[in-house]
């Protein structure tokens, strides 16, 4: 019995006192701006379009992306591991992407990984641009509008395209 208490006594003492290095709680890196932008933006949608190139001041990161979500993923979680002590809304004006796309080859990639399902023939208009599609919800109409888009090089914003597509 003391022998197991030996055991165990250190590993509860370990998990009281905290986590180690592996915890940032631990090392004061959660109460950066740049690293709640990490957190804000780590998950991004699985999909590549190519590389893409982020930089905010003199950070650079380049790396496969879909858009330019990963590699400015990648960006926010460089400055909160290098302390940067810029504030939020800062990192966001000033950082730039390129991701070589143009939004709407993006949201096609996006959209190129419908679920497969049939909910009826739905038609996405954007602009006089429309796309009539066998649908699960209006995804696989989006998609095919996006593409047409995208082939067309229609250099709108994905906020703008989002915004401006009607499905019915």
């Amino acid at each position: 019995m003391l022998r197991t208490l030996g055991l165990v006594l250190p590993l509860l003492f370990a998990g009281c006192i905290g986590g180690g290095d592996d915890d940032p709680t631990d090392s004061g890196l959660l109460d950066s701006e740049a690293c709640e932008l990490a957190a804000d933006h780590d998950a991004c949608p699985e999909c590549s379009s190519g590389p893409a190139t982020c930089t905010f001041e003199d950070t650079t990161v380049t790396e496969n992306s879909c858009g330019d979500c990963q590699a400015r993923s990648t960006l926010y979680q460089q400055l909160c591991d290098d302390g940067s002590e810029a504030t939020r809304s800062t990192i966001e004006d000033e950082t730039v992407c390129d991701s070589g796309q143009s939004d709407a080859c993006v949201l096609a990639e996006t959209f190129s990984s419908c679920d497969e399902c049939y909910d009826g023939q739905v038609t996405c208009t954007y602009g006089d641009a429309s796309a009539t599609q066998a649908s699960c919800g209006d995804c696989q109409a989006r998609g095919a509008l996006y593409q047409q888009l995208c082939d067309s090089g229609v250099g709108d914003t994905q906020e703008e395209l989002e915004a401006g597509t009607v499905c019915e």
